[in-house]
């Protein structure tokens, strides 16, 4: 029985393929498991090596690629995951390790790889470990809710009384304006502990149904100051069309004003919202997309770790990435990010169109 007949069975796809004197990689050995795993024959692959990724989101296609290439650059395992759509329709994760193949003299030669599907119980662990880690700082992050409501309560008192002076001593409408703004912001900083307070107490928020396009639209003219000042510009392309979702406004709102915020650390001149079809039923994708530095491998495995940071922070709502990703999946939706180190940073939120049974 040939190796290729006998790997048939086996739920991992190999494929090897040797290093031209030009550096490109031409395909030897392929699975019949890599029917399986990426939805097109083994044949296919020797023929074509990019017909691997045929079925791989669009989106997830850059790190496949930096994936070998880094491989070639380093000579060192590089492990990637990403996800593709079944010719049935389905969406697949799949985990990809590339190795590399050096001859007697220690010259890389080329490269192997093994790939497999990762199954449902790998996500249901790894969302686990996640909310283990929003539980550990549950008690921290009440600590210091409270403790910022206390200024923010003096905050509003006074800008309300500055403003009563002023318009009694007829100081006119630019500073009038700027209390407003000072008052606005402070009651929308209450909104935030409020919400921070509800996610570590594990509390129910009100859910209703709220047009996606328009709080893109307002979480792009609260972000419009700051972006200008640092040279970004936030796009969006979601049609008056898009899907309304069942969500909490103000707590989405925080999540995307964190992204941003993100996004300017990291250096993006760019931040591009788009809209596409979710990875199930009831769900719209809402993309959230960079032309910032992007992260490493090992930046990316920490993203929603507390507190992780890829660099010096500039600022913030102070929610974090793995609070970020805790409201999302309390909403029964998910939260993905892919990075490439020197081209950017995308971020896939799936929400609910209907209310779920995730709901706190």
């Amino acid at each position: 029985m040939s190796s290729e007949r006998a790997s048939a069975g086996v739920p991992f796809c190999f494929w090897s393929a040797e290093l031209d004197h030009e550096g490109t990689l031409r395909p030897g050995f392929v699975s019949l498991a890599c029917e399986h795993v990426f939805g097109v024959t083994a044949d296919e692959v020797r023929s074509d090596f990019t017909a691997r990724l045929r079925q791989v989101l669009p989106e997830d296609r850059p790190l496949t690629h930096e994936a070998l290439e880094r491989a070639k650059r380093t000579g060192e395992e590089q492990i990637v995951t990403y996800r593709l759509r079944s010719p049935a329709g389905s969406l697949r994760h799949v985990e990809e390790r590339v190795f590399p193949v050096r001859d007697p003299s220690g010259r890389l030669v080329g490269l192997e790889s093994t790939s497999r599907e990762l199954p449902h119980w790998d996500r249901e662990q790894e969302s686990a470990r996640r909310r283990e880690r929003l539980a550990s700082i549950g008690t921290l992050a009440t600590g210091i809710a409270h403790e910022i409501n206390n200024p923010l309560g003096v905050i509003l008192l006074g800008a309300n009384e500055a403003q009563r002076v002023a318009r009694s001593c007829g100081a006119g409408d630019r500073l009038d304006g700027l209390l407003e703004l000072i008052k606005e912001h402070a009651r929308r900083c209450g909104r935030v502990v409020d919400s921070v307070l509800k996610i570590s107490r594990a509390e129910r928020t009100s859910r209703g149904r709220t047009d996606l396009r328009g709080l893109v639209e307002r979480v792009r003219s609260l972000s419009q100051a700051a972006a200008a000042e640092q040279g970004c510009s936030i796009l969006h392309s979601i049609p008056d069309s898009a899907p309304a979702i069942m969500v909490n406004g103000t707590e989405i709102e925080q999540v995307l004003m964190n992204l941003i915020n993100n996004s300017m650390d990291a250096g993006a001149t760019r931040v591009v919202f788009s809209v596409g079809e979710g990875e199930g039923p009831s769900l719209v994708s809402l993309r959230v997309e960079d032309n910032g530095r992007g992260m490493d491998e090992t930046e990316l495995a920490h993203a929603f770790d507390p507190f992780f940071t890829s660099g010096p922070k500039k600022g913030g709502t102070g929610l974090g990435l793995s609070l970020c990703q805790g409201i999302v999946e309390s909403h029964g939706g998910r939260m993905q990010m892919n990075s490439v180190e020197g081209i950017g940073t995308v971020v896939t939120i799936q929400l609910p169109t209907e209310s779920t049974g995730s709901e706190r």
